[in-house]
C-alpha cells in the first residue's frame, strides 16, 4: 500500500467573490474567455460551450450553481478547462469561468483547516489555507449534474 503524499500540489482558483482549491492535475489550461454557443433552456449555471482544441466543451459558473452569484454571470474573464476525473461525465473536459489567474500551491496538512459548512451537494469542504476561504468543490457531483443535464 502506497503512503499519502506529504503535499498535495493544487491551485487556487479565483472566482467571483470566493475562491476555489483543487489539485494541480484537475486543470488542463486556461484559455481567454469565449463562448461559442448557449443553450436554450439551459439552467442558469450553464454559460454556453467553449471551443478549445477543435472541441466543444460546455462552460459553467461554479459561483451561480452553488447561488453565490446573483445576476449576470460577468464575462471577459477566463476559463479554466478542467480534465474530467469520474466516469460520471462521458467527455474528457469541461470549462469553469473564473475571475483571474489560478496561483499554484503546496498543500500540506499544517496549512489548511476546515473554515465553515458546507452549504451543498456541489462543495466537499470550505477550507482556509495559508489564510485563504477557499472551497473544494465535489468534482463528482459536478460532473454527473453535467452528463444528467445533457451538457
Amino acid at each position: 500500500m502506497s503512503a499519502m503524499p506529504d503535499q498535495v500540489a493544487s491551485l487556487i482558483v479565483p472566482l467571483e467573490g470566493r475562491n476555489i482549491l483543487v489539485p494541480n492535475s484537475c486543470v488542463a489550461e486556461i484559455v481567454p474567455y469565449a463562448t461559442t454557443q448557449t443553450h436554450d433552456g439551459a439552467p442558469e449555471w450553464v454559460v454556453g460551450d467553449v471551443l478549445w482544441r477543435d472541441l466543444t466543451l460546455p462552460c459553467f459558473s461554479f459561483e451561480k450553481l452553488i447561488g453565490e452569484l446573483e445576476g449576470e454571470i460577468p464575462q471577459g474573464k477566463r476559463i479554466a478547462i478542467f480534465n474530467t476525473i469520474s466516469e460520471n461525465y462521458d467527455k474528457r473536459f469541461y470549462g469553469v469561468t473564473i475571475s483571474g489567474i489560478p496561483r499554484l500551491v503546496r498543500v500540506v496538512e499544517p496549512e489548511i483547516s476546515e473554515d465553515e459548512a458546507i452549504k451543498n451537494a456541489f462543495e466537499k469542504m470550505r477550507v482556509q489555507i495559508n489564510g485563504e476561504s477557499c472551497i473544494i468543490p465535489n468534482l463528482e457531483a459536478i460532473e454527473k449534474l453535467l452528463s444528467t443535464a445533457n451538457l
